[in-house]
């Protein structure tokens, strides 16, 4: 989860001693990639209309980066190629058509080196990522979660401006007053 508990091994890491070290509890190996970039899309999928159709919306991609294994900022419009976010709007669209969402779903991607988008987290609920549509969307994605399961129609997912989204936790507090004038610059 966003790295959180995660261990990188490399060759003639003593995997016996690394089991150990985290209480010999079932784990997960994934093979390492390297990425250029981590995007996200929040996807709302409602329920059929009578005519049958899943209406979906999806909100403007953003592009994350994150500080020990948290997500620290989001920005919308990720500064990315305009074929690579429509490309992670598709997939984030098929996915949750597939998975017959009925809300939000966000979906995480790996841009790797070659191009390709990776798909790295599914999130079926409001995604940190997403929080900026709160105030820079025409619908933020808390409106759209309750539109989508109540069966009204889905808002606008355009985006207002451009804006960065700071995530503070609350241990942020821990060493004083954040910097809020740097914060709001």
């Amino acid at each position: 989860y966003d790295g959180k508990g995660q261990q990188k091994l490399g060759p003639g890491s003593d995997l016996a001693a690394v089991w150990k070290q985290h209480g010999d509890r079932a784990g997960v190996v994934e093979s390492w990639i390297s990425f250029t970039a981590e995007l996200s899309v929040v996807v709302a999928r409602g329920i059929a209309s009578v005519r049958g159709e899943h209406p979906v919306k999806v909100f403007p991609p953003t592009l994350n980066v994150h500080e020990n294994h948290i997500l620290a900022t989001s920005v919308a419009p990720a500064p990315l190629a305009e074929s690579i976010l429509l490309r992670a709007q598709h997939l984030g669209a098929a996915i949750a058509e597939k998975l017959d969402v009925i809300g939000l779903v966000a979906v995480e991607f790996f841009l790797t080196r070659t191009g390709e988008l990776l798909v790295n987290e599914l999130a079926p609920r409001p995604h940190n990522s997403g929080h900026y549509s709160f105030d820079a969307c025409v619908t933020s994605q808390f409106e759209q979660q309750l539109r989508a399961v109540c069966g009204l129609p889905l808002g606008d997912t355009r985006l207002l401006s451009p804006v960065l989204m700071r995530n503070l936790l609350g241990d942020v507090w821990a060493n004083g007053t954040p910097d809020w004038p740097a914060l709001l610059t």
